[in-house]
């Protein structure tokens, strides 16, 4: 319906001006700002659509991200621990074989291609068992030196359709790991040692500053800086002392620097004689030219002790002088159970066979039969000894003469 027609049928239809004029307001307004609210609205519905299109898109560029990633190892390893004065993210044994994983967002789960790591570059058929589009498993061999290394990932690409993208990194992409130092190699050597003093030779590595220790029992006597020759005087006779090397170190090892034990070595000084102990069934005597008191169990005693049980332990004590000071020295010894066993004669037709088994140390050299038949015997280190008795029509005794530490006894042995 034309404009014109309208106005006349709505002024021949309505009873006053007012009326009229309303309308005319009405129709005006419509027709001059009509196509401006049409325009407005088609223009905010593109911008909302191309604000929506484009965050499609940055999600879709950005869609796999880089998250961080850890070391793991069969064996223990040592992490991080703070206050230290080394912190590294982990702690390894040089030459180490590691297993790297890094952690993706890919909730596309986009195809990775590859990774690359300090320069190598992993293809996806090198990726461990295991490994998808969120988890990525690498095998990786630390250096052989000691000290600080890194692992840093250069880069991470994958495949959106026909198109090769780099992944966004959000997360560390370095880890620093600390490669353990071996222990430094610290000994003693050529050890001279008298009744009071002790004198020895330090081998160890000359950046290191070490501390020395001589302990008689939990008593530290000596301490001194180790140099390459340490001697130490006014010592006891017979003595044991501790001698202990130590320094603190970092070893890259996750503990920090702290001190370390590197050498813990007994040296015991002289004894200002010599002596030899003899053991018998019954006996025990001490043979030395030094002038001591000799105690049994605390009981005073002499040089040749009898009257003892055979397989007995007695506690012997010396009790000596040496530069105007008491001393003792205490010692285990124990009695032989028997020097002979498995004592067996067997009648022949024209003889006897003799056969029985010795101690250690033992020396037989002579059988005697009946107090009157002497049979010699060479003796050659056999434990088991047999021997042929000639001419003998009956047995009444055999004594059995034999040599221990030198000196001869005898035995009955029948």
């Amino acid at each position: 319906m034309k404009l014109k027609k309208l106005k006349n049928i709505l002024k021949n239809e309505l009873s006053s001006e007012e009326e009229l004029q309303s309308i005319k307001r009405n129709l005006t307004f419509k027709k001059t700002y009509l196509p401006y609210i049409i325009s407005f609205s088609i223009s905010a519905v593109s911008l909302i659509a191309l604000i929506f299109v484009l965050c499609f898109t940055y999600i879709k560029i950005d869609s796999v991200a880089y998250l961080g990633m850890s070391i793991s190892k069969e064996k223990t390893i040592y992490k991080r621990e703070t206050g230290l004065v080394s912190n590294y993210d982990y702690y390894f044994a040089p030459d180490s074989n590691v297993i790297i994983t890094i952690d993706l967002d890919n909730k596309e789960q986009f195809e990775i291609l590859s990774v690359t790591i300090n320069g190598y570059k992993y293809n996806s058929y090198e990726f461990l068992n295991g490994s998808n589009g969120t988890n990525i498993y690498l095998k990786y061999n630390l250096p052989s030196e000691s000290g600080k290394t890194s692992i840093y990932i250069d880069s991470i690409k994958y495949i959106d359709g026909t198109n090769i993208k780099e992944s966004k990194f959000i997360g560390d992409r370095e880890l620093e790991i600390g490669i353990t130092y071996t222990m430094p190699l610290v000994e003693i050597y050529n050890i001279e040692k008298t009744c009071t003093s002790i004198k020895f030779a330090i081998n160890y590595p000359l950046d290191l500053e070490l501390k020395l220790e001589v302990l008689n029992g939990n008593e530290v006597i000596y301490s001194s800086a180790v140099t390459d020759l340490i001697e130490i005087a006014n010592l006891a006779p017979s003595t044991e002392y501790n001698i202990i090397i130590k320094g603190e170190i970092d070893l890259l090892d996750g503990l920090g620097f702290r001190e370390i034990e590197f050498c813990n070595k007994t040296i015991s000084t002289e004894l200002p004689f010599t002596y030899t102990v003899i053991s018998g069934i019954n006996y025990i005597e001490l043979i030395s030219d030094y002038n001591f008191n000799i105690y049994l169990n605390d009981r005073l005693v002499n040089k040749y002790i009898g009257g003892l049980e055979a397989g007995m332990t007695y506690k012997l004590t010396l009790e000596y002088v040496y530069q105007a000071k008491t001393y003792y020295y205490s010692f285990d010894v124990k009695t032989i159970n028997r020097v002979f066993t498995n004592i067996n004669l067997t009648k022949l037709e024209e003889s006897y066979l003799l056969s029985f088994t010795k101690m250690e140390d033992v020396l037989v050299t002579e059988i005697i039969v009946n107090d009157e038949l002497s049979f010699k015997y060479n003796d050659d280190g056999n434990m088991n000894v047999l021997c042929n008795l000639y001419d003998v029509k009956k047995i009444v005794s055999i004594k059995v003469i034999y040599s221990l530490f030198n000196t001869n006894y005898e035995e009955v042995i029948y």
